[in-house]
């Protein structure tokens, strides 16, 4: 079982867009499947929040320049 807190760091790094599921997953020590459910039941779109994270990202390199 994984701690509450791991669970909740994991969730917010995910809202964030700053983790996949799959990165969670590793750091995590669990399944793919097992974070997968954690973001269903939250309610979060983690493929969205990833989306508006790296848009947000590259926005901001191209204006460094």
């Amino acid at each position: 079982m994984t701690a509450p807190t791991n669970k909740h760091a994991a969730l917010r790094l995910m809202a964030s867009g700053r983790a996949t599921i799959a990165e969670v997953a590793k750091i995590v020590g669990i399944t793919r499947q097992s974070v997968r459910e954690w973001a269903v039941n939250a309610g979060l779109d983690v493929t969205k929040a990833r989306q508006q994270f790296l848009a947000k990202l590259w926005q901001r390199t191209q204006r460094a320049k």
